[in-house]
Order: structure tokens, then C-alpha cells, then sequence
């Protein structure tokens, strides 16, 4: 038996990278990603001071807003220019037979207290539900 060398070629054959396109593609992506929750961070952020603002306002009428019945929904008159103030318009309702029903009651009580008590440009928005 006889052993014959073939001599071996080697070509070489180029391997597809990855392109720069799918790279810059991704880290956009990625990019519009973290701005977007960056955004929403700080606007949740935002939203849970207003939260506390009323709370406090009820509660310097002696009305705990959690403990109020089914049904309930809180508004609060935000500032067109965010600035701390001393006195803010809140609304609120409870026990109401139906959920839109509250909505549109404290709005309208919000309204309400900023014809009477609020000086500044505010904008009476529901921040419970």
C-alpha cells in the first residue's frame, strides 16, 4: 500500500463580521432606552411629592385620605411653574357609586378651592384613583 501526499491548499475564506451598522444600531436603542426611563423616573418621582403635598394639605383638616371608603380619588392643583407654595387646592371624593363619578367630583372640588385660595397658575390634575 502506497501512501500519496496531496498537497493541501488552504484559501481562506473570510469570516463576516459583525457590521458597525447593528453596533450603532444597538447602543441608539439602548440609548433611547435609558433616556426614556431617566424621563419617567423623574416624572414618577415628581408625581409622589405632589402625593405627599396631599396628604398633608387633608390631613391639615384632620381627613386621612387612606382611610376614607371605596371609591375615592384625590386631585391636587399643580403649578405651572414648579415652585414650592404654601397653601395648594386639593379635591377629593369617597364613597361613590361609581369611579368616574369620584374622578369628576374631586376635580371639580379642586377646581373649587383654587377659585378661592390659589393665587398662582395651577392646573388642577387627579393624582389618586
Amino acid at each position: 500500500e502506497q501512501r500519496v501526499l496531496i498537497p493541501s491548499v488552504q484559501v481562506r475564506v473570510p469570516v463576516p463580521q459583525p457590521e458597525r451598522k447593528f453596533f450603532l444600531f444597538y447602543m441608539l436603542f439602548f440609548f433611547k432606552l435609558f433616556t426614556l426611563f431617566f424621563i419617567l423616573t423623574n416624572l414618577q418621582s415628581s408625581q409622589f411629592d405632589y402625593k405627599d403635598i396631599f396628604k398633608k394639605t387633608l390631613l391639615d383638616y384632620n381627613i386621612v385620605f387612606e382611610s376614607l371608603g371605596e371609591y375615592k380619588a384625590g386631585a391636587i392643583c399643580i403649578p405651572k411653574i414648579p415652585k414650592t407654595y404654601d397653601k395648594y387646592a386639593v379635591g377629593f371624593s369617597y364613597d361613590m357609586f361609581e369611579r368616574n363619578f369620584a374622578l369628576e367630583t374631586s376635580l371639580n372640588g379642586c377646581k373649587e378651592m383654587k377659585k378661592k385660595l390659589i393665587s398662582y397658575d395651577c392646573k388642577c390634575e387627579i393624582i389618586y384613583e
